[in-house]
């Protein structure tokens, strides 16, 4: 090799090696990138509280006894007089689930209990005495029944909007199950009717609708011998209330 290329292909080798140290490594992001500050912008959940009776995170059609049934069975059967804790007609005590199971023959006759049978009775017969279930109500009572009357504690549970609360579609519905089947046309006990919009506007001017289904002090906490409504459903209540409670 001469002594021109020697200092020559001394010189490449070193360029070539003081490329690869100072050259940077490859890079992931771009210059301009800046992180997101959420720190100022966090996930505001106080105007949506868990509403637990407005959507489905049960597994696909299951029923459950504790949103779906109990209200039915404390709302049309656990009256007094009838089938509550304290009278218990007949030796049948429809106020929770075990008092269901011990005093019914639902858990192992099924379609074929009593219980079943006397919500298809007529005449003076017929279960309610009130008058008969809707046919929804009783739709979820077969279903019930037909996936083995568990004690099924699962949520319905989405999202809680209390700007856009609807009589029709909410306010009704929900006394319906709760509260008609003893503040009713033909069942107004403690001299209370809530079956129409006439007869609910009357409570909400007087403001009972609203302290009773709070438990406020003062008034007969409702709905009467069961379980206080969940929160989101009373704000929505409220919220129908402080809108005007508008029959809309």
């Amino acid at each position: 090799m001469s002594n021109l290329i020697k200092p020559l292909l001394f010189a490449a080798i070193l360029l070539s090696f003081l490329f690869v140290v100072t050259t940077p490594s490859c890079k992931h992001h771009r210059e301009d990138w800046q992180p997101k500050d959420t720190t100022t912008n966090p996930i505001d959940t106080t105007t949506n509280p868990i509403d637990t009776l407005d959507c489905d995170t049960c597994p696909a059609g299951v029923v459950s006894f504790t949103e779906d049934i109990l209200p039915i069975f404390n709302s049309q059967c656990a009256q007094s007089g009838c089938h509550d804790a304290q009278t218990h007609e007949e030796g049948i005590n429809m106020s929770t689930y075990q008092s269901i199971m011990n005093t019914t023959n639902i858990d192992t006759k099924g379609l074929d209990s009593k219980v079943w049978e006397s919500l298809h009775e007529t005449g003076d017969d017929m279960m309610p005495p009130n008058g008969p279930l809707s046919a929804t109500e009783l739709n979820l009572i077969q279903t019930w029944i037909e996936q083995g009357a568990e004690n099924t504690t699962c949520t319905h549970s989405c999202g809680c909007d209390t700007l856009q609360v609807s009589y029709a579609q909410y306010i009704a519905p929900k006394l319906q199950s709760y509260c008609i089947g003893c503040h009713s046309n033909t069942s107004s006990q403690g001299g209370v009717n809530l079956q129409g919009f006439a007869n609910v506007s009357t409570y909400v001017t007087n403001g009972q609708l609203i302290k009773c289904i709070k438990w406020e002090n003062g008034v007969t906490p409702m709905p009467y011998n069961s379980q206080k409504l969940n929160d989101c459903t009373i704000a929505k209540f409220q919220s129908w209330v402080n809108q005007g409670a508008q029959n809309n």
